[in-house]
């Protein structure tokens, strides 16, 4: 199986985009979103709450990651 970053973008009335990336991260087939808005990442970052994965942000320039993993070694 393939190890991807997901790209999200512009999540004005896109939930379902949010919902598909988190349950691509909890399979373990994402390993890390993508975002360049900050709206997407409140948005990443607060369905992430609640849910059994251990994740992180993470800044390289101007690009900015949001990392999960099920397990807590980021």
């Amino acid at each position: 199986m393939s190890k991807y970053t997901l790209r999200v973008r512009d999540t004005t009335g896109l939930k379902g985009e949010i919902k598909g990336a988190v349950e691509l991260l909890k399979t373990g087939d994402c390993l890390a979103i993508f975002t360049d808005d900050n709206t997407n990442r409140e948005s990443i970052l607060n369905a992430l709450e609640g849910e059994d994965l251990s994740y992180k942000y993470k800044t390289e320039g101007n690009n900015e990651y949001i990392l999960a993993k099920k397990d807590n070694n980021i």
